[in-house]
């Protein structure tokens, strides 16, 4: 992405942390069992996550039998599964089961078994893709055993990006790809102006209980439409940005360093489709992110018509009163921006001193921005997994 020195950010070290004012009972560890030394309270102070035990590659897949006949298709699913198993099999990556994959245009399913993959992936073909980690809690980031970890960060001035993500997803024909309880994490040390992407998305695509860990630029949602749901997402400057119509519910936004902005979409007229809500969210940052509060911003615009709506959210005490942020001092770009929110609480949330180009949003208006609404109706979601209970709670106040 961009040069990104106009909010005066220095790198600190990554780790994550979840506000226990929100009252969250969860971690987003490398490879997560749930989290042993979490405190909850109803203070303002933040509760440290830990990392927690990180399991091996098993060699036991029975877990796959009792997810496929949970479907009622096993006998079907058998002939378009794929497995990853490191200790057995022929598939000992995920690379090497995404070349496996036929070319017919036909959905298929790759099931990926507890692990670290240190590799990056790219998924390409026409038909559907659906990805699945191996999990004993579906759809609950916090009890994934599947991580795909790859190092690999470019300076945003030499206009790289789209080379460092762990993966990368171009499915253009609206098929696209669903990934299940999977961890991506980018490992490059952070530094200065320096994208490393987690993943780069393009096309049709849903997330269940993922997790995408990165600094600058972590998530680009590039363009297309995607859903993520119960959801991790850390980072910090501008780290979930692009150009697609985004849906987040239920998920965790996590900022690791101070002193820049979380979402940066471009539209490139009023009439573009495109922009990001985020529902029923908590937006917080981690335990590395220091004691220099208010100093994160909501958004800000890629575009002169970037569209970001906050709603039904926790918003945490790092958010700067103001909320929103210009592009840069030079190059404001705010004149036709939909920043928007409504029904948010927590420290964060709407006060008097918000930016004069942000908007208080009404019911109704708020409403245009409901799932079915904002990516034009849901049947191709799967639903059952988008409106899964996690193990961890949200705030019940939203």
């Amino acid at each position: 992405m961009r040069v990104s020195s106009v909010l005066g950010f220095t790198g600190l070290s990554v780790a994550y942390a979840i506000s226990s004012l929100a009252v969250l009972a969860a971690a987003a560890p490398v490879i997560a069992a749930p989290a042993s030394d979490i405190s909850a309270s109803t203070s303002s102070t933040s509760a440290t996550i830990d990392d927690v035990k990180t399991y091996s590659p098993g060699a036991d897949t029975t877990w796959l039998d009792s997810t496929l006949m949970a479907a009622g298709r096993k006998a079907d699913a058998v002939k378009t599964t794929f497995v990853v198993n490191p200790k057995a099999g022929p598939y000992k990556s995920v690379t090497a089961a995404i070349a496996a994959l036929p070319s017919d245009g036909q959905e298929y399913t790759i099931y990926i078994t507890a692990g670290t993959y240190n590799e990056q992936i790219s998924i390409t073909r026409a038909g559907k893709t659906i990805l699945r980690g191996e999990t004993k809690f579906e759809n609950d980031y916090t009890e994934n055993t599947v991580t795909i970890s790859y190092s690999n960060g470019k300076l945003t001035s030499a206009s790289k990006d789209e080379e460092t993500p762990v993966i990368t997803a171009t499915n253009t024909d609206g098929k696209g790809l669903a990934i299940y309880n999977i961890n991506f994490r980018n490992t490059y040390p952070q530094t200065p102006n320096t994208a490393a992407l987690a993943a780069d998305f393009y096309g049709t695509v849903q997330a269940y209980g993922c997790s995408f860990y990165g600094f600058q630029d972590t998530l680009l949602a590039n363009k297309g439409t995607q859903v993520f749901s119960n959801c991790y997402i850390e980072g910090n400057i501008d780290f979930i940005w692009g150009y697609s119509t985004a849906y987040f519910y239920q998920s965790v936004i996590a900022s690791n360093t101070p002193g820049s902005c979380i979402a940066a979409m471009s539209r490139p007229s009023s009439a573009a489709p495109g922009g990001y809500v985020f529902d029923s969210c908590v937006v917080t940052y981690t335990s590395k992110y220091g004691e220099t509060f208010e100093n994160t911003w909501l958004g800000r615009p890629y575009s002169s018509y970037s569209r970001v709506i906050y709603m039904n959210s926790y918003l945490d005490k790092h958010i700067n009163s103001e909320g929103w942020h210009e592009w840069s001092v030079k190059s404001p770009q705010t004149e036709h921006v939909t920043f928007g929110e409504y029904n948010n609480s927590g420290p964060g949330s709407w006060s008097g001193g918000r930016a004069s180009f942000a908007t208080s949003l009404t019911k109704a208006q708020a409403d245009a921005y409901s799932l079915s609404n904002w990516v034009g109706g849901t049947s191709w979601l799967d639903m059952a997994a988008y409106e899964s209970v996690p193990s961890y709670k949200l705030p019940r106040s939203l």
